[in-house]
């Protein structure tokens, strides 16, 4: 299976909600899995107003879960319509929070905003160019074990080798990279 966009489980709901009308169900239809991100069902319920009946989807955002519904009754105004823009926000305030704690990289959290991510590439290219300079192999050698220091994201200064600075840097790109990879499918799978 893969994952649904937003139109696609709008679609599936609409498609119970008829199909549940022409049958007009008199027991709960259990849930059903439609794509990776998404589980729809039928719920029957008795209210004071009388029965009906919701179609239910349940999108997994990973993070967290958005219900839609589509009722048939007397109680329509539990419906929880299809909100596109509200679910797309939610997971930009998720990505933007997720940056604004930092990625922390061998229990050391450095800031990941876009000018600190640049100022990260900076250093790694200064660190390689610095070491190109070195006039041989020893000089090289004892430049990578050399001390250099790297801020967190609390302004606390780390001690480590040119080396280790180096390794922590990659590591972080890497993990910058994951979370803004993960972060795009998750959008383009909602929203085409």
């Amino acid at each position: 299976m893969n994952p649904l966009t937003l139109a696609q489980i709008n679609a599936a709901v609409d498609a119970a909600f008829q199909t549940a009308l022409a049958q007009n169900p008199t027991i709960q239809v259990a849930i059903q899995q439609i794509g990776d991100n998404a589980t729809l069902r039928t719920d029957l319920y008795t209210g004071p107003k009388g029965t009906g009946f919701a179609v239910v989807a349940v999108i997994d955002l990973g993070w967290r879960k958005v219900t839609i519904s589509k009722q048939h009754g007397p109680e329509t105004w539990r419906e929880q319509p299809l909100d596109c823009k509200a679910i797309l926000d939610a997971l930009d305030a998720n990505y933007n929070a997720q940056i604004a704690r930092g990625i922390t990289v061998n229990g050391i959290t450095l800031a990941a905003q876009k000018d600190d991510m640049d100022k990260f590439t900076q250093l790694i290219s200064l660190l390689r160019e610095a070491e190109e300079l070195q006039p041989d192999d020893a000089a090289k050698a004892a430049f990578r074990s050399s001390p250099t220091t790297i801020a967190d994201i609390h302004d606390v200064i780390h001690l480590m080798t040119v080396t280790e600075a180096r390794q922590l840097i990659v590591q972080y790109g890497q993990a910058a990279n994951t979370l803004w990879t993960d972060y795009a499918n998750r959008r383009a799978a909602l929203s085409v």
